[in-house]
């Protein structure tokens, strides 16, 4: 049996160290808390494959009534770390609304997987105001307004 504990243990020591040595956690010669998906996943496989792990993500998108039609609206992410060896996982899901257009969708993939990894592996975060991509998609939200549907039966 797998004792998580010490494998995430492991994996947070091996993200520190590659925190310390990848020239992906800093920008112009300084540290910088503010990281691209490819940024971590380069960051952070190793540490995964290393400890028997794999990490593999999921979406589904969830519908709403918009003028008698149903349309994409909110998006499931889910991010698993499997342990291949004795197939325990652990994971972690977040829900993300958008436009269902493919740069929406892409912009909430993207922003999606980053914050999962961070979630899931402790890993530094920014706020909100440094990071463009989260700031586009609340934009973008702020925009959406409901849409009054007729009650069904009476």
């Amino acid at each position: 049996v797998i004792s998580f504990a010490n494998t995430r243990r492991k994996i947070l020591e091996a993200g520190v160290h590659a925190r310390g040595e990848n020239p992906a956690y800093k920008k112009d010669g300084k540290p910088s808390k503010y990281l691209t998906i490819n940024d971590i996943i380069l960051a952070v496989e190793p540490a995964l494959l290393e400890n028997n792990l794999v990490a593999t993500f999921t979406q589904s998108l969830g519908h709403q009534a918009v003028d008698s039609e149903w349309k994409p609206y909110a998006v499931f992410f889910k991010l698993t770390i499997m342990h291949y060896p004795s197939l325990n996982k652990f994971e972690s899901v977040c829900m993300m609304y958008s436009k269902p257009d493919a740069q929406s969708m892409g912009k909430a993939m993207t922003y999606a997987k980053r914050y999962l990894y961070q979630n899931l592996l402790m890993l530094p975060t920014v706020t909100d105001k440094e990071d463009d991509d989260a700031q586009s998609i609340t934009e973008d939200m702020q925009k959406l307004q409901p849409k009054k549907l007729d009650r069904l039966g009476g």
